[in-house]
């Protein structure tokens, strides 16, 4: 009895409230983590877990359209993309300010060139 008490409070479940809104379309998976490889999952849920929900759907998306076709360089270069989590490094990506010598800066424009 406590425990639909408190979700009365809270409101409804994350599936009622999807299915309520139906305005919320997503998009099919491209990719099948059945049929990927270890290090592919990994890049898929780091891609999809970072700390804002704009940068999830960002590189989720991203990552998720073109993980299959991606080389084994650029799957280290997104593997070192998505480790970096420095302080300057998120202020630096909120502003758009990059330091020159940055892998951001050599990798942004590779994944914006990869999203057309």
């Amino acid at each position: 009895m406590f425990s639909v008490a408190r979700r009365k409070m809270r409101g409804p479940r994350c599936s009622e409230a999807f299915r309520w809104s139906g305005s919320i379309q997503l998009p099919p998976t491209a990719c099948r983590l059945s049929v990927l490889d270890e290090t592919r999952r990994h890049l898929l849920w780091k891609s999809r877990t970072r700390e804002w929900m704009e940068m999830n759907y960002l590189l989720g998306g991203f990552v998720e359209r073109h993980l299959p076709s991606l080389s084994m360089q650029e799957l280290q270069q997104l593997d070192r993309l998505l480790l970096r989590k420095e302080a300057v490094y998120t202020a630096n990506f909120r502003t758009t300010r990059f330091s020159h010598g940055s892998r951001a800066v050599r990798l942004c424009p590779r994944i914006c060139q990869r999203r057309r």
